[in-house]
């Protein structure tokens, strides 16, 4: 059976109360301690507490044996919308929130699907519920997925949004289904097309590539989204490509990558 690692950074107030949550819920021991703190475990699954920032806190994977890590968080946003969010992380151009530069982390497309189906099964408080594109660190060469709630401190602070997520990361741990897996290329920071995606066709969604972030992707950049994502196949959001339509399928084409338009796969599943 795989391993999860459950990371909790208690600069994190969002992350705090899941953590709360986690161990009220569900029948976690006190197994060992990591960083003169105490782990928890629940079969397969591990929950762990650091004091440092958890974007800048790069390759745990090195010192915790896990196959899967998980990390529960805060989400902050100017509109201040309740938000719950699901998104792989990594740094398509500058490291400026954790990381490395230039370099993604493994995704982990089934479960974040699960992820985000589940959170609007279980959204009985009115939040709205988002893929985000790929950002922020912090670096690992593990698959590793963010689980988020915002965009306040109130948010964070909220027992029901923190109960949700506790239920949902354990969900998503035990649902084990595989689904074919792609990434997407274009569209806007909440990706709607990756939303469509998980909510109406077979497929995964891994790596998303933003509109704002097209400047930086490149054929290596491309190559790393496919790799890291276990992904075959490219989504465009075609209107979402605006001055990087012609770039982005010379590349596609040079990489003999699969592309389809988002209304391909949702209109057809």
């Amino acid at each position: 059976m795989p391993k999860f690692a459950i990371i909790i950074s208690e600069q994190d107030p969002a992350a705090m109360n899941i953590k709360l949550k986690l161990l009220q819920l569900f029948k976690f021991s006190n197994v060992s301690i990591f960083r003169n703190r105490p782990v928890y475990q629940l079969d397969d699954t591990s929950l762990y507490s650091i004091d440092s920032l958890h974007i800048t806190t790069d390759n745990l994977d090195k010192e915790i044996d896990a196959d899967y890590f998980i990390f529960p968080s805060k989400h902050k946003a100017k509109s201040e919308n309740k938000t719950f969010c699901v998104h792989a992380i990594g740094n398509f151009g500058k490291a400026e929130a954790g990381g490395e530069e230039n370099k993604l982390v493994p995704a982990m497309p089934s479960h974040m699907k699960s992820a985000l189906n589940k959170l609007k099964e279980l959204n009985d408080i009115n939040f709205e519920v988002s893929m985000e594109a790929t950002h922020h660190g912090p670096y690992l060469e593990k698959p590793t997925m963010f689980i988020e709630i915002g965009s306040t401190e109130n948010e964070w602070k909220n027992n029901s949004a923190a109960e949700i997520v506790a239920r949902v990361i354990m969900s998503t741990i035990e649902d084990g289904w595989e689904h074919d897996a792609a990434i997407v290329i274009g569209g806007t920071h909440y990706n709607h097309e990756a939303n469509r995606l998980m909510s109406d066709s077979g497929y995964a969604a891994g790596h998303i590539c933003p509109k704002h972030a097209l400047e930086f992707l490149d054929e290596f950049m491309l190559a790393q989204m496919l790799h890291k994502s276990g992904a075959k196949l490219a989504v465009l959001d075609w209107k979402g490509l605006g001055q990087y339509k012609d770039k982005i399928t010379k590349m596609c084409e040079t990489l003999k990558i699969e592309v389809k338009k988002s209304k391909e796969i949702t209109d057809s599943s």
